[in-house]
């Protein structure tokens, strides 16, 4: 199984995606202002056809999980966009998330605590929940 990951900042912390997989973020930057459902879009190539791309987000809170969001991203040409759930009807306003978008061959785990080990990182962003 293959996982790239997109976390939406500023710098790669990770390895870079495959040679040949090139994935970028368009719709977000840093410190965006966001309500709780959105749409992440962005640009890639490179991607085989048994591939899917999905979203995580999580509060950055300690002890916070990533939660996968419910529908893959819809893939046309080289552009992306999925859906994504920033907090539940709870969340305060000004709490801050990360947003990762992967790239996998098989539907990954619900929650996680930690992205697995295989995710590459290629981009990143912070968002806040109005």
């Amino acid at each position: 199984m293959l996982v790239i990951v997109v976390i939406l900042t500023a710098s790669c912390t990770r390895n870079k995606p495959p040679e040949g997989v090139s994935c970028d973020i368009t719709s977000h930057t840093n410190g965006d202002s966001v309500g709780r459902n959105i749409t992440v879009e962005g640009t890639v190539s490179g991607m085989q056809s048994e591939w899917n791309m999905y979203s995580y987000a999580r509060a950055k809170l300690p002890g916070e999980p990533w939660w996968l969001s419910d529908k893959k991203a819809v893939v046309i040409g080289g552009d992306w966009n999925v859906d994504v759930v920033i907090g539940n009807d709870d969340t305060t306003s000004g709490t801050e998330f990360q947003v990762a978008i992967i790239v996998s061959s098989k539907r990954p785990s619900a929650q996680t605590d930690d992205l697995p080990n295989s995710v590459l990182t290629c981009a990143q962003v912070n968002l806040t929940r109005q």
